[in-house]
């Protein structure tokens, strides 16, 4: 990764950094390092005026940016879903229990592969600490936001130098996925001098819900609730303007309500990327019009369903041995 990120974040923010189980995570805010053009550019395109992130890389790490070393990194970026948190994938809250989260095990079966494995976890819209833009409030945030996030924090930590990137997407992070794969994930490369080798791309699709924009019915029911949450927030915000971190996260919730109504089907190629889809077996709005989607994108990713669960795979412990267990596939 880029040098001079690495040691400004750690300069800038030293507590933030915390070593465990031979890692070194790194929790910060992009936007406290974005210059006024940047950060103008960030919140036009994210919605977000703030946008914290955690970036997990091996304790031992030297940072070198050879071919050869860049070429065996994978970046496995973790995308959680509407509502969700970096809690859901295990980081944060608290007390952390013994065994290891979601997103260790993952790094450490890629690891397995004789790869170094990087790790970067979005907060992702309007919760875990973001910050929605004024005018995404009212407008709507899309996955197409979230995918700009994404390229982002890819760009300033100069992510986009790596052999692979695997994009692991939770409900609503898994619909940016399909954003991020079908723009050709360019926007976060400089294309006046665009690298010599652009990293392949792998995703995995948990519970997607991209399927929802081919139904009219469920595009109104996401618009109403959005609008009428936002009704119901709108007067406490006038009255309270230092309202709770809990008011302005449901104002997000509402935001990305009308922004998943906003969504048309997708129409990009994923032929040629790797993937897997991950869904429950009673997770019918995942399901719906699944099989369809994938065949109109081009690609034949296998479909695993997992017995019993629904539309929250991320706290089942099948859904994580599910996927290690596919790990070698999209490495």
């Amino acid at each position: 990764m880029k040098d001079e990120a690495f040691i400004e974040i750690v300069a800038k923010l030293p507590e933030s950094r915390r070593v465990e189980a031979g890692r070194t995570f790194l929790d910060f805010d992009v936007t406290d390092f974005l210059g006024q053009s940047e950060l103008r550019d960030f919140q036009e395109q994210t919605g977000l005026s703030r946008s914290p992130v955690t970036l997990v890389v091996p304790r031992q790490s030297s940072n070198d940016t050879t071919q050869q070393a860049s070429h065996n990194r994978v970046v496995v970026a973790f995308l959680h879903g509407f509502g969700g948190s970096r809690g859901s994938w295990g980081l944060g809250g608290g007390v952390r229990s013994r065994e290891k989260s979601f997103v260790e095990r993952i790094l450490h079966s890629v690891e397995a592969m004789g790869k170094e494995a990087v790790g970067l976890v979005l907060a992702g819209l309007g919760g875990d600490g973001g910050s929605v833009d004024g005018a995404a409030l009212k407008l709507g945030l899309t996955p197409e936001h979230y995918s700009h996030q994404l390229h982002h924090v890819l760009r300033y930590l100069n992510l986009y130098d790596c052999g692979r990137i695997i994009g692991i997407g939770h409900s609503l992070g898994a619909s940016a996925l399909w954003e991020f794969a079908g723009q050709g994930f360019t926007l976060g490369v400089d294309l006046a001098s665009p690298p010599e080798r652009k990293p392949a791309l792998s995703l995995v699709s948990i519970s997607p819900v991209r399927g929802l924009a081919d139904s009219s019915f469920l595009r109104a029911g996401c618009r109403v609730a959005g609008q009428g949450l936002h009704l119901i927030l709108r007067p406490v915000l006038r009255v309270w303007r230092f309202s709770s971190r809990r008011v302005w996260d449901l104002m997000g919730m509402a935001s990305v309500l009308k922004g998943l109504a906003q969504q048309r089907p997708f129409e990009a190629s994923l032929e040629g990327i790797a993937g897997l889809v991950l869904v429950g077996q009673r997770d019918w709005i995942a399901r719906r019009g699944l099989r369809l989607g994938l065949q109109r994108s081009g690609c034949t990713w296998p479909i695993a369903q997992l017995p019993g669960l629904g539309h929250n795979l991320l706290w089942h412990p099948a859904t994580v041995s599910a996927l290690v267990s596919y790990m070698p596939m999209l490495v």
